[in-house]
């Protein structure tokens, strides 16, 4: 009896620490997330993309600072946080992005992608956020890096908005039928709900 409190109060000595943790996550996070620049946000934030509580609220204000600024200051200032912090997994993959969407060469972003891979490859949060980019440049990926790219989408498909889910179906649209065919059946293979994103992406065959 004595043994099974001693138990409970250490369990309830764990609980209150990590509400503890969280709640302290949360006040850092709001007060960092005031800081004005990029490069200032970029480096406040990113140390928060895993941490429990808010790290999805950290994910998606780095998100909209990519969306805002001009790419080479955001490629800087997470090239500068990488440099001290090579293993930070969200911060990789929305470096592939920003390299992706600057037109600055496909083997850049494919290097920061694989490096995300790398260091977080089962990472919620992170592994939508891949599987976007990799589904979009799927015909210069490396087999290794294909497999991981169907494993993200596996495993994050339920977390990509059904806006981002229409506009890689567009982009998937105009890509030949052997890349269709390929990504299908790389889906099927995988899981079962394989078929089910091969579908919402729309590269089923038309029924005749």
């Amino acid at each position: 009896m004595a043994r099974s409190r001693f138990l409970t109060s250490i369990l309830v000595c764990v609980l209150a620490a990590v509400a503890v943790i969280c709640g302290l996550n949360l006040i850092r996070f709001a007060t960092m997330n005031a800081v004005s620049s990029p490069e200032r946000i970029v480096a406040a934030l990113a140390p928060f993309t895993d941490k429990q509580g808010v790290g999805a609220l950290a994910r998606e204000s780095l998100a909209r600072i990519a969306q805002k600024s001009t790419p080479d200051r955001l490629e800087e200032a997470l090239a500068d946080h990488l440099s001290v912090a090579p293993a930070s997994t969200y911060e990789w993959a929305l470096l592939a992005q920003i390299r992706l969407n600057a037109g600055e060469g496909l083997d850049k972003a494919q290097a920061a992608l694989l490096l995300s891979n790398l260091t977080g490859p089962n990472e919620a949060g992170v592994m939508s956020l891949r599987a976007v980019i990799g589904l979009s440049i799927w015909d210069v990926l490396s087999p290794s890096l294909k497999r991981a790219v169907i494993a993200d989408a596996v495993g994050g498909w339920d977390d990509i908005g059904e806006h981002q889910r229409q506009a890689l179906s567009k982009l998937l649209a105009v890509a030949d039928e052997k890349t269709h065919q390929d990504i299908r059946a790389a889906l099927m293979f995988a899981d079962p709900k394989g078929q089910k994103i091969s579908a919402d992406l729309g590269l089923e065959p038309a029924a005749q």
